[in-house]
């Protein structure tokens, strides 16, 4: 079991470059991968499928692919313990070449309801914007004030934003536009 944690670990190191050894990405993979070799629901497993399923959604390392994120981020998802790979699946789910806005929606919304402030603003953007869920400013506002209350600043931006347009105004938490 220590052996998993252990691995993460170093692919965090050579991720980062810190502890002593140089950044090496490739490194950081190869590391990730003999952690992943182990039962996912072992410490330190999940984390690294939720690290593999960043770096190849933003192309660290390896070249971008969202098939191969999802991939990794599903195995990070499944264990239970990684809100934030529940997100970043959500967010593979809005990019063009995998575009599910309802799979999305249900994603940023299992996440926001874990506590992720990226998760809650996104879920606030779901609702104004009516993407995988029926439009409601009052339940989009609802969400992008837990964000803010958790210091995400585009959650904060929005919200001023929308709380100056008079966006939701009679419109009570239950209904939409």
């Amino acid at each position: 079991r220590g052996k998993a944690w252990a691995m993460y670990m170093l692919g965090d190191c050579y991720r980062e470059g810190v502890g002593g050894v140089e950044q090496d990405l490739q490194e950081a993979i190869r590391f990730y991968r003999l952690a992943l070799e182990q039962d996912i629901h072992v410490q330190g497993v999940a984390s690294c499928a939720l690290q593999l399923g960043k770096m190849y959604l933003n192309g660290n390392g390896v070249e971008r692919c969202v098939d191969s994120a999802i991939e990794w981020l599903s195995k990070a998802h499944s264990s239970g313990t990684e809100p934030w790979a529940t997100w970043l699946l959500g967010v593979c789910y809005r990019q063009p070449s995998h575009l599910d806005d309802a799979r999305a929606f249900r994603l940023f919304l299992e996440a926001a309801e874990a506590g992720v402030d990226k998760a809650q603003t996104d879920t606030g953007w779901c609702f104004t914007q009516g993407r995988g869920v029926e439009k409601s400013y009052a339940q989009g506002i609802a969400w992008y004030a837990k964000a803010s209350q958790q210091g995400d600043p585009l959650a904060m931006v929005t919200l001023g934003a929308l709380l100056c347009e008079g966006e939701g105004e009679g419109e009570s938490e239950g209904e939409s536009e």
